[in-house]
């Protein structure tokens, strides 16, 4: 109830939204759009899809969110799910793609995020934490170090992303990049163009993007990831959120759907979002008939080679990283989980002091592996 009062004094409107977003997606996502530091997993239209395609099975769906004069000025997407016998606030995340990030407009940020926080506990009788994953550096959440209301916990290395800075000359970046590698580009490419004919990539109409979603569907199938059955099309929710993603962004004008034609051959595609100067590789398949072109390489080139050329475009994201990104001396990125609990005596002795000081003592041994490592030990 307080916290209700001092939402009111500060001329705001509180409402945990619960059902529908599409009441508030326009507003949610020109607000997105044009507040500094946003991405499109911020979005109102990727956390529609995300809720309607992963809960109830993942959890309840729940939005706490303040207005003024009627005007979303900040929102905290939150799934509500059981964590080993206790009730947990999750913000909605995949191990693919960012983390769902508190949305604040500029003029409303530290005060709104703390009432958000607190508001969200009272939204959910028995939850007592509140986590985050896969956060970029500049997310609001992981810039806190104070609350009143709760503990936070030091923020945790969870994972790397790998991304290309496109804002400079594509040839001086070619240069940068590992000379056998770069031959090797160059000869997989020739090879394309002489077995094939012309190698182009070719982004598909909005118009196309039904028979272009469908397309990469098959593409992504053919190969391992169908194999591995960790294909799109074959898990029904991943599939639908990926259309819902299609359809939504397409609208907005934020979808790419780009396909590698060798010839009359398709060989490789993506399915990529453009947003805020950032063109983020979501998806990418290739035909592994095509194999002795290097499909997924040539495919890369052609990416970067169009992301330097695009002056609206000054950064190829990867999202995650594996061994082939250090190929295109590909910059890491870091992305990390934050975790804030409830202040309670029970709360600081079994749940804020084992996580803060495991994940001190994870730290000193890193640090110790770098200094042994620095030695030749």
């Amino acid at each position: 109830m307080m916290l209700k009062t001092a939402v009111e004094k500060r001329g705001l409107h509180y409402e945990c939204i619960e059902g529908s977003l599409d009441e508030y997606l326009d507003d949610w996502d020109t607000l997105v759009s044009s507040a500094p530091g946003h991405s499109y997993a911020t979005s109102g239209s990727w956390i529609r899809a995300f809720a309607r395609s992963f809960t109830p099975a993942m959890g309840r769906f729940l939005c706490p969110a303040l207005f003024r004069d009627g005007a979303l000025v900040a929102a905290l997407p939150l799934i509500e799910r059981d964590c080993s016998g206790q009730k947990e606030l999750h913000l909605p995340f995949n191990h693919n793609s960012y983390g769902v990030d508190i949305l604040l407009a500029e003029s409303d940020g530290d005060q709104a995020l703390s009432m958000l926080l607190g508001l969200a506990l009272e939204s959910s009788p028995g939850a007592t934490r509140i986590v985050a994953n896969r956060l970029g550096e500049s997310s609001p959440l992981l810039s806190v170090d104070r609350l009143e209301q709760f503990f936070i916990v030091p923020r945790e290395r969870e994972a790397f992303g790998a991304y290309v800075d496109t804002s400079g000359d594509f040839d001086a970046f070619l240069d940068t990049v590992n000379k056998k590698f770069r031959r090797n580009v160059q000869r997989l490419e020739r090879k394309a163009v002489e077995s094939c004919g012309t190698v182009k990539l070719v982004m598909s109409r909005p118009a196309e993007k039904d028979a272009a979603f469908e397309q990469f569907l098959r593409l992504e199938s053919s190969g391992w990831k169908g194999r591995a059955t960790t294909s799109i099309s074959q898990d029904e929710a991943i599939r639908n959120f990926y259309w819902e993603i299609v359809d939504s962004f397409s609208k907005r004008g934020w979808i790419d759907l780009s396909f590698l034609r060798a010839g009359d051959n398709v060989v490789a595609g993506y399915i990529g979002v453009r947003f805020g100067g950032r063109l983020t590789l979501l998806k990418i398949a290739f035909d592994e008939n095509f194999s002795s072109i290097g499909p997924g390489t040539v495919l890369m080139k052609h990416v970067l080679q169009g992301a330097f050329e695009d002056e609206s475009i000054n950064e190829v994201d990867c999202l995650t990283y594996f061994a082939w990104n250090s190929n295109w001396n590909m910059r890491k990125r870091e992305y990390y989980t934050c975790r804030f609990i409830e202040k309670s005596l029970g709360n600081l002795l079994l749940e804020y002091l084992p996580l803060a000081v495991r994940l001190r003592l994870a730290k000193i041994e890193t640090l110790r592996k770098i200094r042994n490592k620095l030695r030749g030990n």
